[in-house]
């Protein structure tokens, strides 16, 4: 499919999610329907379109990203930790700081870094986007939220909730799979490739559902900062210091850039963290990256 034609139905997808969130009346109808294109997107639909978009392209190797992935996360982390804990302002809420370093530094790799590496980059940034998420979500439960919850003095990790996240199993076996010879010898029908691509607009219509809009201020464009300057620029730096060539670079920049993952808020209400200053971050977010990629693509 034409990428033009691609994005305005990514465009579409979220757009009709939000106005189904605002509008649409029955919560607990909208609540059903998020949890169902949940468990469809982790189970089945994501992992499925991972697997056939790879399944043709063995040459792509991830153990150098898989390196790269790792280092860049743990070096995030620790340096938007030690900012934010010496240099934010004396007024602003621990909570507050909580939520802003976990959102500024943990983006959705997932339902919009794979759907849009794979738009932009094709089955190699599609690749990487996955890699990042299953890496990427370890670090998050680990690193991530022992960090966030020392702003509080708590110094909890979340590690037992990766070994409860489905996301992480799927998507490694996705990715394990397609490296397997002998699925080649399968003949995968056509309208199962393209059924798979559907996922990819499931999956931002869940962003668009999910999304709940208030006000920005300071905090907001703090965090907006870090998430759209700081961990690309930190990214950039490391890049320079890889083989990887423009295509694969390009792609870490845009993951890189990706506004913060929907389980921050999740994460937020189960830590006491501000879970209202991460759903309004994560909304805002979202809909700057969405601008932003939108135009940059047109006028490219």
């Amino acid at each position: 499919m034409d990428k033009t034609i691609t994005l305005i139905l990514l465009t579409l997808a979220i757009l009709i999610g939000i106005l189904t969130g605002r509008f649409y009346p029955n919560r607990a109808h909208k609540n059903k329907l998020k949890k169902f294109l949940t468990k469809y997107l982790i189970y089945f639909g994501l992992p499925l379109f991972i697997f056939l978009s790879l399944l043709k392209h063995k040459e792509i190797k991830l153990t150098g990203y898989a390196i790269f992935i790792t280092g860049f996360f743990t070096t995030l982390s620790l340096f938007t930790f030690i900012i934010l804990k010496k240099h934010s302002a004396e007024n602003t809420e621990n909570k507050i700081r909580a939520s802003l370093f976990i959102c500024s530094v943990f983006g959705n790799t997932g339902y919009i870094g794979i759907p849009f590496a794979y738009l932009f980059f094709g089955s190699k940034g599609l690749a990487i986007a996955s890699l990042t998420a299953v890496i990427g979500g370890i670090i998050h439960y680990s690193l991530g939220v022992f960090l966030a919850n020392c702003f509080l003095s708590t110094k909890k990790f979340a590690i037992l909730k990766v070994m409860k996240t489905p996301l992480i199993y799927s998507f490694s076996t996705a990715l394990l799979f397609s490296r397997f010879h002998f699925v080649h010898a399968f003949q995968i029908p056509r309208s199962l490739h393209i059924f798979s691509e559907t996922a990819i607009y499931f999956a931002v219509f869940l962003i668009g559902l999910t999304l709940s809009f208030r006000k920005i201020n300071r905090t907001i464009l703090t965090g907006l900062l870090f998430k759209f300057l700081f961990s690309p620029i930190i990214a950039f730096f490391f890049l320079q210091f890889t083989q990887f060539g423009i295509l694969e670079k390009a792609t870490f920049l845009l993951l890189a850039s990706t506004p913060p993952a929907l389980i921050n808020t999740s994460l937020a209400i189960e830590f006491n963290w501000n879970a209202g200053y991460a759903s309004n971050f994560t909304a805002i977010a979202t809909c700057i990256f969405l601008i932003v990629v939108f135009l940059f693509f047109f006028i490219m």
